[in-house]
């Protein structure tokens, strides 16, 4: 075999590789997005006006009814979506390109790490390099990025569901080296790799279009009603001083710096007392995560032993700093309701 030949077939493995790796980004419209919001039980179908029928029975208002059924409309959503869907835009500035990405994991898996790869063009669609180091890509690595709730009970999706969307920035990665080019005019995201905690691997990645991914992705059902149902962006509680609400719900959730339930099993003590009469169970915690990202004011709202109920309270409050949550661009107090589970072994 002679060596124009193998030159040949080593472009030729170079260039397939790279198709294969673009092949992989695929897209989802918002117009694929089965379940949307419902308001009016006529708007329902036939098991979920019998489901919401069973809610009002069992004592819920008629808001409290319509809304779970809007969160069983967004696990639906999620159970039947990509399983990796992603949005991504970019701001330029001096000192590089910041590209801002919304990712949510359908799965109920915990993505370990995702490494995303973008390349950037000016104003004649011209790819342009880094004017530093003269690189082509940007790749940004996340890590420990949890997925949709695998519970089956609408009193614990509703609780966590919102923790499969993360924002993410430079921030956030622990992996991304800055890219500097202020001709920069459009973002494309051109090769990227899945690696879940099961260790099992993906380069499919599904890049949602056609309109805005909170409002018209999976997580529409849920986030519509929220927006719709209350007369601002969000509910809010304040001490008669403006810099002292807290939101229920803001345009950016909180995000645990990490998996917040393999921080939480590892900060978790077991009350010898608790261990002694075999209590276990979920305790329901809800807490403020602060403008700087610190947690305060964790209460239990759903009990199972006084011990457990204590040891709950106490891990929450030591938790490290969170990203906080954001409305209008500004950092915000935000309410935040984890479950802390304990099961003897």
């Amino acid at each position: 075999m002679n060596m124009k030949y193998l030159k040949f077939l080593a472009v030729f493995a170079l260039l397939f590789s790279s198709v294969q790796s673009i092949a992989q980004i695929s897209e989802y419209s918002a117009y694929s997005v089965p379940e949307k919001y419902v308001e009016k039980v006529e708007d329902m179908n036939p098991s979920e006006i019998k489901i919401y029928n069973q809610f009002k029975d069992g004592g819920a208002s008629d808001s409290v009814a319509v809304y779970l059924i809007n969160v069983g409309r967004t696990h639906n959503n999620l159970i039947v979506a990509p399983s990796t869907l992603i949005d991504y835009s970019f701001t330029n500035s001096e000192n590089g390109v910041h590209p801002e990405i919304v990712l949510v994991n359908s799965t109920v898996k915990t993505i370990r790490e995702a490494s995303l790869t973008f390349e950037f063009l000016n104003d004649y669609d011209k790819i342009i390099y880094d004017i530093r180091t003269g690189n082509r890509y940007l790749t940004m690595k996340f890590k420990n990025l949890v997925g949709r709730p695998s519970a089956d009970t609408y009193d614990e999706i509703y609780k966590i569901i919102f923790n499969c969307i993360h924002h993410l920035t430079g921030k956030e990665a622990v992996s991304a080296e800055p890219f500097v080019n202020s001709t920069a005019k459009s973002i494309r995201l051109v090769k990227s790799r899945i690696t879940y905690d099961d260790g099992t691997v993906s380069t499919k990645i599904t890049r949602f279009v056609d309109g805005d991914i909170y409002r018209d992705g999976p997580l529409a059902p849920m986030y519509n009603y929220i927006m719709r149902n209350y007369k601002k962006r969000a509910t809010e509680y304040s001490d008669n001083s403006g810099d002292c609400k807290v939101y229920t719900i803001a345009d950016r959730m909180p995000t645990f710096k990490g998996n917040v339930n393999v921080w939480l099993a590892q900060h978790l003590n077991y009350p010898a007392t608790a261990a002694e009469t075999s209590a276990q169970g979920k305790v329901i915690v809800r807490f403020i995560i602060n403008k700087d990202g610190s947690v305060s004011d964790a209460a239990v709202i759903r009990s199972v032993d006084p011990e457990l109920d204590k040891e709950a309270e106490r891990v929450i409050n030591s938790m490290p700093r969170w990203n906080p949550g954001m409305s209008g661009g500004k950092p915000v107090r935000v309410w935040f309701t984890l479950p802390v589970t304990f099961k003897l072994q």
